[in-house]
């Protein structure tokens, strides 16, 4: 019956399961273009968003981010398995809608790292 219907589902928690999602990391300086979905916005203050603004924005400074208002949002490449997600920071001046959500977009990453702290920064971004 496999060579018809092909093997059998592993249940989930079972040891041949592959994660859905892998979180990418990025490295100060890294740039990637990608093709993926917007999975997640929030135009809110979030936790990452808030220690950037800590001791006056110093921060921002240190990880040379762009002034403004900073938006948090995950990008899904679905391409690829598992699937490839980045957390990353989005000026807000990019011009993204708040309801992208669950969009096709291209976008440019820049990694920026400064110590323990590392994050994805969107420098471009357009919805397809």
């Amino acid at each position: 019956m496999s060579k018809v219907f092909g093997s059998p589902t592993p249940k989930k928690g079972s040891a041949g399961t592959k994660p859905s999602m892998k979180a990418i990391k990025p490295k100060n300086g890294q740039k990637v273009g990608v093709l993926a979905l917007v999975n997640d916005i929030i135009t809110r203050t979030t936790k990452k968003t808030d220690v950037l603004g800590d001791l006056g924005g110093i921060g921002s400074k240190v990880l040379q981010l762009p002034k403004g208002k900073l938006w948090q949002a995950t990008l899904v490449v679905n391409s690829e398995r598992p699937n490839l997600s980045y957390t990353c920071v989005l000026p807000a001046d990019l011009g993204l809608p708040k309801d992208a959500k669950n969009k096709m977009v291209f976008a440019q990453l820049q990694g920026k790292a400064a110590g323990g702290y590392a994050l994805w920064l969107i420098t471009e971004i357009a919805l397809i």
